[in-house]
């Protein structure tokens, strides 16, 4: 969707598929989710985000917001992808 996703996050965002909270079974979902990638969306529960910093990790996830804000914004506009 914009051009910073692509060098924030490795590509598109994956989701994870739904797992109960605190579950090895969500955690392997994240895990595979985030394979290259530095962010995902958790389904039912939100975003994760990481990189080699917290600062760096939460430039990913401001960065997955704005195209998410992006997303949303178009679609109510009748323009999606």
């Amino acid at each position: 969707m914009i051009d910073e996703m692509v060098l924030y996050t490795g590509g598109e965002v994956r989701v994870a598929e739904y797992a109960p909270f605190g579950t090895r079974e969500l955690a392997e979902k994240v895990i595979e989710a985030l394979r290259d990638r530095s962010a995902a969306i958790l389904a039912n529960r939100g975003v994760i985000a990481c990189d080699r910093s917290l600062e760096e990790a939460l430039e990913v996830l401001e960065v997955v917001e704005r195209a998410t804000h992006i997303y949303v914004l178009a679609n109510a506009m009748g323009r999606g992808w």
